[in-house]
């Protein structure tokens, strides 16, 4: 019970603080994927932060809802990417990954394959969470004592 509140506590800290404009304009809210693919129209037009695994590759800039949907090419399960010039140069890093992707959501397909709901472009930040190889729950095992349970 403790490891999930320190979790908790820790993704909440990362969250409100990777978000932060340099500027007074509030952070976009956050949004899942998930209700960017069922509910496209509420978002259309609105800039917004949203989480997932990003692949870049020739003509296949996507944001998946997770390695798993990327795996078994389950695109109806995510959204293009138009990336940034920061995208494109740390592309070595943000690819493969699960990001972090602030940006404005345009619904349909816009010349891409009509299979997905939308995507996102004007994209401000792309930051790395978690490494599937290397995944975020690793480096929390280091900072969160297991104590065991008696009855």
């Amino acid at each position: 019970m403790r490891s999930r509140f320190a979790f908790l506590i820790l993704a909440v800290l990362i969250l409100s603080t990777s978000g932060l404009a340099q500027d007074q304009n509030p952070p976009p809210p956050i949004v899942s994927l998930v209700q960017l693919l069922s509910s496209p129209e509420k978002y259309d037009g609105k800039h917004i932060a949203v989480m997932g695994f990003l692949t870049i590759g020739q003509e296949n800039n996507v944001l998946y809802l997770g390695k798993n949907d990327y795996d078994n090419a389950l695109l109806p399960n995510s959204v293009w990417i138009e990336l940034s010039d920061g995208m494109i140069k740390n592309r070595n890093e943000l690819t493969m990954k699960y990001v972090r992707v602030v940006g404005v959501f345009h619904q349909g397909h816009s010349g891409r394959s009509r299979v997905f709901v939308g995507g996102i472009s004007g994209i401000s930040d792309c930051s790395v969470l978690s490494d599937p190889d290397h995944p975020f729950s690793e480096k929390l095992k280091g900072l969160v004592r297991h104590d065991p349970v008696s009855d």
